[in-house]
Parts: structure tokens; sequence; C-alpha cells
């Protein structure tokens, strides 16, 4: 998208000498005494900063906004044997003034999807170099928004050791009294991670609106060729309704496909089951491109006695579908042409004030035609019927443009 219009009425100088950064030297002396970016208003500004011999100074960093402001000073090293310290501190008491900049179509409509606002208090140090960086942040958020995001009263901490080398420590965790996500609402919520070079560990504590529980312990890890998530715990909700996870499980994405092992979870009065299994054709471009013909996916998954209105009222509002939901999907092929069969047959089907006994679907896919039938019952008598053939691309890749 480039810079966002910008306009500034300021000064600044610029001066320097020798060559590279561990012998040459240079400086920068900026002031900005108004502006605007991006329809924020700048209130003011004032750098003074340059590197000598391999050490980067930030002798000053004030710049204040509509937003707020912020403040830096400090040094950095440049090459291997050159270390310093740098301070950040960020104060946002008004992030409703970033809209224009964030969200410029939805300002002249005055419509509600550029939804952005809040305050947030931020505090950071970088040491080190460069190439062998700790960093140190810690941040207390106050009602923000972004978009479909909203938080209460929110906190953040992380530390990461050894940026830049083969040895990264990064420890981050994140928790809120409230937290709304794309329509999920939740009264508390904490995710914290570790990550030890090119593997880590994440948990996400969580509870629902209706005192739910909810609760994911995982791994995970990359070696440059391919991406694995191991599923250790999931619990969805507590007692005869919620639903558990029977044992790990893991997912390996690579080249063409993700492949899964045995994943299942389960009613709390075993009632319902969710199986996943096999390898799905979905091109995430991890790793790169295979070295030869990607071998063809066989996915299934399967759905027994499954309460659709208790499932979605697990993650959000109070549901206007119901009903108990069995069916199949199979996926086969590869991830530019895949074919794909679902069977899908729901008993004591309701939405809002509408009600059927039964609603009985099967759909397939192959050759880019979607052809689909269905037929409602009410009792003994069928009230609804159809069927129909779409033309459609449903490759599970990424495409420039969609058919």
């Amino acid at each position: 998208k480039g810079l966002p219009p910008t306009v500034v009425t300021g000064r600044f100088a610029l001066e320097g000498s020798g060559g590279g950064l561990a012998k040459g030297r240079a400086g920068l002396d900026l002031q900005v005494t108004a502006g605007e970016v991006g329809g924020v208003a700048v209130h003011g500004a004032v750098l003074r900063a340059g590197f000598d011999s391999g050490l980067a100074r930030l002798d000053t960093l004030f710049v204040a906004t509509a937003a707020g402001r912020v403040e830096a000073g400090g040094t950095l090293g440049l090459v291997a044997d050159r270390t310093g310290s740098l301070r950040v501190q960020v104060s946002a008491d008004s992030l409703v003034a970033l809209r224009p900049l964030l969200f410029p179509d939805t300002v002249s409509e005055g419509g509600a999807g550029g939804r952005v606002g809040g305050a947030f208090e931020l505090w950071a140090t970088l040491s080190g170099t460069r190439s062998d960086l700790n960093v140190d942040v810690e941040a207390l958020l106050d009602a923000v928004a972004y978009d479909r995001i909203a938080t209460g009263k929110a906190g953040l901490r992380l530390t990461a050791r050894g940026l830049g080398t083969g040895r990264m420590h990064l420890e981050a965790s994140v928790e809120a009294d409230s937290l709304r996500f794309y329509g999920v609402n939740l009264n508390r919520a904490r995710v914290a991670t570790t990550v030890d070079g090119r593997a880590g560990e994440l948990s996400i504590e969580a509870l629902g609106p209706r005192g739910q529980e909810y609760w994911l312990a995982s791994g995970f890890g990359s070696d440059g060729k391919a991406a694995e998530l191991e599923l250790r715990e999931l619990r969805l909700g507590e007692g005869p309704t919620g639903w558990t996870l029977v044992g790990p499980a893991r997912a390996r994405a690579e080249g063409g496909a993700i492949t899964l092992s045995a994943l299942e979870l389960t009613r709390g009065d075993g009632s319902g089951r969710i199986h996943a299994e096999g390898k799905l054709p979905w091109d995430l471009h991890i790793g790169g491109a295979a070295s030869g013909p990607e071998p063809p996916g066989s996915f299934r998954l399967t759905l027994d006695r499954v309460p659709i209105g208790e499932l979605l009222q697990l993650v959000g509002p109070e549901p206007e579908l119901d009903g108990v939901l069995d069916g199949s999907l199979e996926v086969l092929g590869e991830a530019y042409a895949p074919a794909m069969n679902a069977e899908v047959a729901v008993s004591g089907l309701r939405y809002r004030d509408a009600r059927l006994d039964r609603l009985d679907a099967r759909v397939s896919y192959v050759g880019r035609l979607l052809d689909g039938r269905f037929e409602a019952r009410q009792g003994d008598r069928r009230v609804l019927a159809g069927r129909g053939r779409i033309p459609v691309d449903l490759a599970l890749a990424p495409l420039p443009e969609r058919r």
C-alpha cells in the first residue's frame, strides 16, 4: 500500500563520514513542529540519533500525536563487539484517533467496520547487538478494540533472548479479563507460549460467558521443510455436554498437504463423537515446492450425533440453529484439483421458529463442478427437495482469482 498521505512541517540536518557500520559515523537531527500522517495529527516530534564505530546512539526520540506519544533513548550495538541498551515507552490514550490511518475507507462512509479504540501503555528494553538481541516488553491494555477483536483490561509480557541467533529463547503471555474475538465472547482468557529455536509450546485457558471452561495444550515446531503441531490436551466445556480430546493428535504441513493423525473428540456423556484423520491435500506453501509429484491425499471427517446448538453455544451466544448432526466429509486427490464427497443428516432441525424432523443432503465435487441434492421431511412426508450443480473452483490452495 505504500506510505499513507503525509504532510509535515519541520527541519532536519544530516552529517556523516567514513564507511561501513564498524568504522563510519553519522548523525541526524530532526524536528517536526506539526503535521499529519494518514489523517492522524502529529503535534510535534524530535529525533536526535547517530552511530559511531559500530554503536548506534539514540539521544532523543519524542513523538506526540492525536493518539498518544512515543519516547525512547539509549544505545544499541551494530557490530558483534559493541553492545548497548535502548528503552522505549509508548503511551496511547486515544486509539480511536488512528481510525483514519487504519481504516480510511470507513471514515468517509461512516461505517462501523473500521472499529478501533481504547488505550494502552507499553514499556520495552532492547539490549545487546542487532545480531544477538535481547528484548523485554510489558504492556497494559484498557478496552482496546481493533476491527472485530476487543479486550477489557489486559496485560502482555514478552521476554526474548538471542534474537538473530540459532539459540533464540522466547517466553510470552497475554491475560485479559474479557475478550471478544470475531463473535466469540470470553469472560477471561490467558495465552502463554515458549519458543526454543524452532520448537515451542502453547497453552490457552479461557472462561465462557456461561461459565464454560476451555483448555488447550500443544507443542509446535518447524525444520524449514515442514511445520508440525502436536495437540496434547483439548477441553471445550465441562460435564456431560463438554467435549474432550481422546488422545494426543499430530498434524504435519509439508508441500501440498496436511497429514493428520487420529484426532477424536467425544462428548462428556459419550453420546457424540468427532473424528478426523488422513492426508488433507491443502497447499499452505510451507517448505517450498515438492521435489516431485505429490502423492494424492485421502482425508475423512466423521460426525456422530453432534448437537449443533450445544456445540455452537460453547463458542458463541445463544444459537438460533439446533439439531443433531450426523455426517461425513471425504477429500481426495491433489490440492489444486481435489475431489470431495459429503453426506449430512440432521434430525430435529430448528432455525428460529422453523422446524423440520429431518434434513438429508449429499454433495460431491470433482472437476470444478459442485453437485448437491437435499430432502427435508416432516414425519413421513417429504416437504422439500432439490438438486443443483454449480461450476466453482474449490482448490485447497491460494489462487490469484477463483471462478
